[in-house]
């Protein structure tokens, strides 16, 4: 690959073009850029999106330099998500005696040559699975709407108009929350769901049921929509809209996870009473079946609240409270890797800078998420309750867990939610302090089973945006020292 030492570059969009302005490089590509009126240079991208509807989009070569681009959102790069590698033709506008002189080359973007985007790992066990990203995809629903015999009118409030709505359109419905919390990548669309009303003979039963009780009523309804022309194994999510109190259950709806997503039917998500009309809970549902946990998040009363949790997919996706988004973008396969810091061993004092939390434009300052090595097993295990299962789950990892969390499901222990081992650091903008596992996070150097020292600081005078975590090897007590100031790499080059 060529290098670009010492080269700096951004896109620029004006009421026309697309702009290339960049220094005159040194190194190995200097000479083709001289030489030549068009060339073509393979980037790897990693973007956010920016007011005016355009991405932010970073590059980074061999030699670890790194420049900043601006692409607007057009056909070329509609589906753009991170980590992907695109291969632009670039041709000059200013004259070559312009460029001799000296002065900034400014490129238009000819031909989109090539775009290509990496698949994640399948494993989730290994420290480095779903770095990458995963390929657009398009998920199928069936959302069976069903009432029994004997009371026919006493079927979910939901009803097809609504549902499709809340579904399908506008920005607070929750395929364009998976659409926005996925960069584009994981995709529900009208086209690809089908709504079925059936009947299933009897009454349905309003005593709270167990789950294995639960399970063989929904393997009824199941076998009757298979009947009716629509076999739920042909989809990769199938929606029970439940009468009001149906198994009792008043809560707003549930889903499964692993377990209930296998070949012999679709992942299962229940809607209780008119809740499938509920835009949040069914995006929050559905999360389970992509295997996301709760996040715990606090709500505005001080109370743990799963729908607090207002950056993700499992709490709606709204900009306030903590970021946990990155949570689930990790688990999904949806985080770009330049989001999150890793703390090598022997590294020694550093501070890492928190990413600004209501994003957009200077995101690029800080990391949404940190890891720290792990070296005694039991820091490195996590257990939760699961409903599904009659003994805890245990998962293990190569990463110590430090995620703000209270419970998760029907009340486990005090872990993290995720099935991967990893480092949560959170800054709370409107609490002005960090939250970590069970506890809040105040003033002064907090001790992690030995291993490590952490402290969570904020410039004086700074925004929130400028909290930044000192972190070192062993029990030290940590004084704030603040990292360098970030290089403003999105100025334009004059």
């Amino acid at each position: 690959r060529a290098r670009m030492t010492g080269a700096r570059l951004q896109l620029m969009l004006n009421a026309c073009c697309l702009y290339l302005v960049a220094a005159i490089p040194t190194g190995d590509l200097a000479p083709s850029i001289k030489g030549l009126e068009r060339v073509a240079c393979t980037f790897e991208l990693v973007s956010y999106a920016v007011p005016g509807g355009g991405f932010q989009v970073c590059y980074c070569w061999p030699d670890n330099g790194r420049s900043i681009f601006t692409i607007p959102h057009r056909a070329d790069f509609a589906s753009f998500v991170d980590g992907a590698r695109a291969t632009l033709e670039l041709q000059p506008t200013t004259s070559p005696k312009q460029r001799l002189l000296g002065n900034s080359t400014m490129w238009h973007i000819t031909r989109v040559i090539d775009y290509t985007v990496p698949l994640p790992s399948t494993s989730r066990s290994q420290s480095n699975a779903l770095e990458s990203l995963r390929s657009t995809e398009r998920r199928t629903v069936l959302a069976i709407h069903f009432t029994y015999s004997n009371t026919p009118s006493a079927g979910s409030t939901c009803r097809q108009p609504t549902f499709e709505a809340s579904a399908f359109d506008g920005r607070f419905s929750w395929s364009n929350k998976f659409d926005t919390s996925t960069y584009g990548v994981t995709k529900f669309r009208r086209n690809d769901y089908r709504w079925l009303s059936i009947q299933v003979p009897g009454t349905a039963s309003t005593a709270r049921c167990q789950w294995r009780v639960q399970w063989s009523y929904t393997i009824k309804v199941l076998s009757l929509a298979r009947q009716a022309g629509a076999d739920p194994t042909t989809f990769d999510h199938t929606f029970l809209l439940t009468p009001a109190g149906w198994c009792g259950a008043y809560d707003a709806g549930i889903a499964g996870q692993a377990l209930f997503c296998s070949s012999s039917h679709a992942c299962v998500s229940w809607y209780y009473g008119g809740h499938a009309c509920d835009a949040k809970v069914v995006s929050h549902e559905l999360g389970h079946n992509f295997h996301f946990r709760h996040s715990g998040a606090m709500g505005w009363d001080g109370k743990p609240s799963e729908y607090a949790d207002q950056f993700s997919i499992m709490g709606s996706h709204n900009n306030d409270y903590a970021d946990f988004g990155p949570w689930d973008k990790e688990l999904g396969g949806y985080m770009p890797p330049s989001s999150k810091y890793t703390y090598e061993e022997g590294a020694g004092l550093v501070a890492v800078r928190m990413r600004k939390l209501i994003s957009t434009p200077d995101a690029t300052r800080g990391y949404s998420m940190i890891e720290l090595p792990c070296r005694i097993p039991r820091s490195c295990q996590q257990t939760f309750e699961s409903p599904w299962e009659p003994d805890p789950i245990t998962y293990s990892g190569s990463r110590l867990t430090l995620s703000y969390y209270l419970t998760d499901m029907s009340g486990g222990s005090a872990w993290s939610y995720n099935d991967r081992v990893l480092v949560h650091l959170v800054y709370d903008a409107y609490l002005g302090s960090f939250l970590k596992a069970k506890i809040a996070i105040s003033d002064g150097t907090v001790y992690i089973d030995g291993l490590y020292s952490l402290r969570m600081c904020r410039e004086a005078g700074a925004a929130f945006s400028d909290a930044y975590v000192m972190i070192e090897e062993g029990s030290t007590e940590l004084a704030c020292i603040p990292p360098s100031p970030p290089v403003d790499v999105c100025a334009a080059i004059k």
